[in-house]
């Protein structure tokens, strides 16, 4: 092993498109170049084909191996193989975040780094558990917010010593003008658009955002989630219930997120918890007014009243307010807009992240070379 060809294998529960993903895919193509030799161990056998093939055109070997493979055994036995050729392994997700950290003590990998990506207030006791006896076995945990770090040292078995907070970065464009083609046919021309970008999962309180939406006085303003998951039927119902399905348009996984920002005026975040939301990020260094509500690393990124705004958790009704405000001002979602933007470039680049774990793994490789 030398400094300049670490052997790094990240454990990832999913290659599906989504922000944790992302984060991934930002990591990979930066420590390319320099000179880390990178696999993907994914975890289950859902994934999205064009990330894997962003990562193996980064160079890194992608090995999608199922859940049933571990109470096999055949999944273990594929796992220690890589990571007995390993230098440090960097864990995402709650699944991988436990394999990883157990398989990195049994294949005595010199760097063990395991990640907390949000305040995991829905993990079971049994989950906690499992976290308590093995996080000692990591040797860094990476936050990307530092506002989950205290209920993780509470919870989590996470000790002070271990923590290390790296926010996400995000890719920056010129904002684009707030038109684009890609809704045509969806959005009848010149009607505002509310844009939400998310999991449809009980997390992203896309339910909270129905509500708020139901509550708009302006009958012209049409709402986009981009996303799928296990509420999207329970959610269209809801839309229907309140009369809102002609206004209301929910078009799955899109591999066109950047243009979506571009066709929305104001992007809405209704989320009950979070760590650093990338899609929160993508929208403002986009240009994009955000209101959003005040869910841990949200917090961080948005500036009431400056860069977004920000609302109480649950809050359909606040939410409303601000989003209604909004749409009818446009000075006022062009001028918040802009800062977002500017805030965005000043604190959150990708370039920023990549550095933070490069400086990251190459000390711990230092320490463990001196054991």
């Amino acid at each position: 092993m030398t400094m300049n060809n670490i052997r790094l294998t990240y454990l990832i529960d999913n290659l599906l498109r989504a922000g944790t993903q992302t984060a991934l895919l930002y990591l990979a193509e930066g420590l390319s170049r320099c000179g880390y030799t990178q696999r993907v161990f994914c975890l289950n056998r859902r994934f999205d084909a064009g990330v894997v093939g962003e990562l193996e055109a980064l160079g890194a070997e992608v090995v999608v191996l199922g859940r049933k493979a571990f109470l096999t055994g055949s999944g273990w036995r594929a796992l220690y193989r890589i990571l007995r050729k390993t230098d440090i392994v960097q864990t995402f997700l709650p699944f991988s975040d436990l394999v990883g950290r157990f398989g990195g003590k049994l294949a005595r990998v010199p760097v063990v780094v395991t990640s907390i990506r949000a305040r995991n207030i829905d993990k079971k006791q049994w989950q906690l558990f499992l976290d308590r006896l093995t996080m000692r076995w990591a040797d860094r945990v990476v936050f990307n917010t530092n506002t989950v770090v205290d209920y993780a040292i509470a919870h989590e078995g996470v000790r002070p010593e271990q923590v290390v907070v790296i926010p996400n970065g995000v890719r920056f464009k010129e904002p684009a003008p707030r038109s684009s083609p890609v809704l045509k046919g969806i959005v009848p021309a010149g009607a505002p658009v509310i844009g939400a970008v998310g999991r449809l999962r009980p997390q992203k309180g896309m339910d909270v955002l129905l509500d708020a939406f139901a509550r708009l006085p302006d009958q012209s303003v049409h709402l986009v989630i981009v996303g799928e998951g296990e509420l999207h039927d329970s959610l269209r119902a809801r839309a229907a219930a309140a009369g809102l399905q002609d206004r209301v348009h929910f078009l799955g996984a899109r591999s066109d997120v950047p243009e979506m920002y571009a066709a929305f005026d104001i992007y809405a975040h209704a989320a009950y918890f979070e760590g650093m939301p990338n899609a929160v990020m993508e929208a403002m260094a986009a240009g994009l007014p955000v209101a959003a509500t005040r869910a841990d690393g949200t917090s961080e990124l948005i500036r009431d009243g400056e860069t977004g705004w920000l609302v109480p958790i649950g809050d359909a009704e606040t939410l409303a307010e601000k989003l209604s405000a909004a749409i009818g001002n446009p000075d006022l979602r062009r001028d918040v807009g802009n800062q977002a933007a500017i805030f965005m470039q000043e604190h959150y680049s990708v370039e920023k992240m990549v550095n933070a774990f490069d400086r990251l793994y190459s000390e711990l490789i230092k320490t463990s070379l001196r054991k």
